[in-house]
């Protein structure tokens, strides 16, 4: 395989140089390579002396990228590691053809803001993470119930039933690969479909996958009582 080699500065007593290569997994797999469309070929590794230091995925689905995974081990970081696989990176996207590329960074951390911005990204909008601690004060038990149903039945309302664009994470195209491992609940309001949730469950904990809200009945009005019923449903969890 062939890699660049890029000299780097001075760190922790001795001079560090690494590598950045296409990434090639030598048989292992991944599920979420195949849950997120990452491009094995397109994404990117950085080794010292044969070591791991880094890493950066790039996924596309059609004319659209999206970059994860990025990081590098603690003590090869603040060397241009970052920069260098980003670069790759958007160098494979563009002889991809691909029209826009996205990623998703947390709010606090001010380093990789500035790392994306000085290589042309900007921001767009901001996600909201929600959790409820199990030990917290139960939820107001609905007269509502939900009915369980075929996940993939509740896709068939996903854009109709969102106000927003998803998060690569969420769009149908991931919840469908992860739908074997899900359950779904309908909720009617009135005699209508009214809200939907497909949840992802363990002994400990409940992720909500997707939600997804008739818009002629309203957040409020449907939501809580999704919420609430899902509570009752996933007690402590």
């Amino acid at each position: 395989t062939r890699g660049k080699h890029h000299p780097a500065p001075a760190g922790a007593g001795r001079t560090k140089t690494f590598k950045i290569y296409r990434y090639d997994p030598e048989g292992t797999e991944n599920p979420r390579w195949d849950t997120y469309d990452v491009d094995v070929d397109a994404s990117v590794v950085a080794e010292d002396r044969g070591r791991l230091v880094g890493m950066a995925l790039l996924s596309r689905r059609g004319e659209r990228g999206w970059i994860s995974g990025v990081g590098t081990v603690p003590a090869f970081r603040r060397l241009g590691i970052a920069r260098r696989m980003l670069a790759e990176l958007i160098g494979n996207a563009r002889a991809m053809e691909l029209r826009h590329i996205i990623l998703e960074v947390i709010s606090t951390n001010e380093r990789a803001h500035c790392l994306y911005r000085s290589v042309g990204f900007a921001d767009t909008r901001e996600l909201l993470t929600w959790s409820l601690p199990a030990d917290a004060d139960p939820l107001p038990v609905p007269q509502e119930l939900l009915d369980e149903v075929k996940p993939e039945a509740s896709l068939a309302n996903f854009e109709a039933w969102h106000r927003e664009p998803p998060s690569w994470q969420r769009e149908p195209e991931t919840l469908r690969r992860l739908l074997a491992h899900a359950r779904a609940y309908a909720l009617e309001l009135d005699g209508s479909p009214a809200a939907y949730a497909i949840v992802s469950s363990r002994s400990d904990n409940m992720a909500i996958l997707d939600v997804g809200i008739n818009p002629e009945i309203g957040s409020v009005r449907a939501g809580r009582p999704l919420l609430q019923a899902l509570s009752r449903l996933y007690p402590g969890q």
